[in-house]
């Protein structure tokens, strides 16, 4: 597998925004935000450090059900810019 660039990241991370502040009650987990959310299928880790990076800016909240399943959704910077 080739390594990721932070071009990768920055990318994915561009593309969640777009999505959220179209979409702006969407909730998804990252699974389900890599299938839904993003108009290509990027690798997995590359989505996890997209949103990782977005919860640490609080552009995206992260949220634990009672089942264990994490989602995520917008935060409270999303349109911050």
């Amino acid at each position: 597998m080739s390594e990721i660039t932070d071009a990768d990241v920055r990318s994915v991370v561009a593309e969640i925004v777009a999505y959220l502040r179209a979409h702006p009650e969407a909730a998804d987990t990252l699974d389900g935000a890599a299938r839904w959310w993003l108009p290509r299928r990027p690798r997995a880790e590359i989505v996890h450090r997209a949103m990782t990076l977005l919860v640490e800016r609080r552009k995206v909240e992260k949220h634990t059900l009672p089942d264990g399943t994490t989602v995520f959704r917008s935060g409270p910077l999303l349109n911050d810019d």
